[in-house]
């Protein structure tokens, strides 16, 4: 898996982060996501949560990033989207719900948000697809 993100790492590209990596080498209740780099590859070991609704590489992706241009290093970023992903993953299963449901969405409209939901400097929005997005 290494030596084929590693043909990824081309241009201007720095890093690969592999999400579901290598499924057949972790136990059944937990996942992995591995960051690659040039010099070095790191492997993030996280649980498995059974949900499987649509969205939830975007929201790695987007919450990686997020940390990333806020500062955090790597590591730190991938660490904090996986957190953020499983919380997502668990309200979305505590919901039983098909759609993919993100805790602050909730509680926004009931205000009771607990600690351990609780996203920090992180503020999603959700626009219809006919409005134009903000500048």
């Amino acid at each position: 898996m290494v030596v084929a993100a590693r043909t990824l790492l081309t241009g201007r590209t720095q890093w690969v982060a592999v999400t579901s990596a290598a499924p057949d080498t972790v136990a059944r209740d937990e996942m992995q996501v591995m960051l690659v780099t040039r010099t070095q590859a790191e492997v993030i070991v996280h649980p498995r949560i059974d949900a499987t609704p649509k969205g939830t590489g975007d929201l790695f992706c987007a919450t990686l990033i997020g940390h990333w241009l806020n500062g955090a290093d790597l590591s730190e970023a991938a660490s904090q989207a996986c957190r953020h992903v499983i919380r997502a993953l668990r309200h979305t299963q505590r919901a039983r719900c098909a759609e993919l449901l993100l805790p602050m969405a909730d509680n926004l409209n009931d205000h009771r948000t607990t600690e351990s939901e609780s996203i920090g400097r992180f503020t999603y929005r959700i626009f219809p697809c006919k409005q134009p997005l903000p500048i």
